[in-house]
């Protein structure tokens, strides 16, 4: 029987995912939450309300990162489920793209995530809102892990500009709230329901990753 850290890591999920609606449960009825912003903070300013806030849009971070990295250990399991053969297992987990890129074809795999889509689904052409969902769900993680610095400067008549120092994308950067849990975890869940369609991973209790219950935690 093959074992791996894919509860545990769920587990972690919904532990944090408590911490967040904790934190947000604290400011959801105030003014303060639903007043305008603007990119240099809040119009009226509430030092309590504020730092309740970050902590929770670091804690919701957190659980998204902590998503895809079920998601990851996930799709791992199932590798190494539906492959019969431990060494091209192996070489589907460590390295997906020595697998992906010498097929040539379509390069929409960009992601580590999105490839090992395409290895369980042998390159179904049909399944390319998939790999594109596990494009996206992993450059949020990337922004999130592997943030960036960038430069505020000042312009005159109270304008601003910021220069970002990367170059692999826009330097759009988000911070997620607990209101924006609710989108992301309707995108883990579709994932996850297609992923379990090769092999589905459950617990010695049964309970298996399931992000609809956090919905219905909402």
């Amino acid at each position: 029987m093959i074992h791996s850290s894919v509860m545990d890591n769920w587990m972690q999920v919904k532990i944090m995912h408590s911490i967040a609606k904790d934190y947000y449960e604290k400011t959801i009825d105030t003014e303060y939450r639903h007043l305008p912003r603007h990119s240099l903070g809040f119009y009226a300013f509430d030092l309590e309300k504020a730092e309740l806030m970050e902590k929770e849009c670091c804690v919701v971070g957190m659980v998204i990162v902590w998503s895809i990295v079920t998601l990851e250990s996930l799709i791992n399991h199932v590798i190494a489920e539906v492959i019969n053969n431990r060494l091209l297992a192996v070489l589907a987990i460590e390295f997906p793209g020595n697998v992906t890129d010498k097929v040539g074809g379509d390069k929409t795999p960009r992601s580590d995530l999105a490839k090992k889509i395409r290895i369980l689904n042998q390159g179904a052409v049909e399944d390319k809102k998939i790999i594109e969902l596990a494009n996206s769900l992993s450059k949020i993680r990337n922004e999130i892990v592997h943030d960036k610095p960038f430069s505020f400067n000042n312009l005159e008549d109270g304008e601003f500009s910021i220069e970002y120092f990367n170059s692999r994308d826009d330097g759009d950067r988000k911070r997620y709230n607990y209101d924006d849990l609710s989108d992301f975890y309707k995108k883990c869940e579709e994932l996850t329901i297609y992923i379990d369609k090769f092999y589905k991973v459950t617990s010695f209790s049964g309970e298996h990753v399931d992000f609809r219950s956090l919905l219905d935690n909402q």
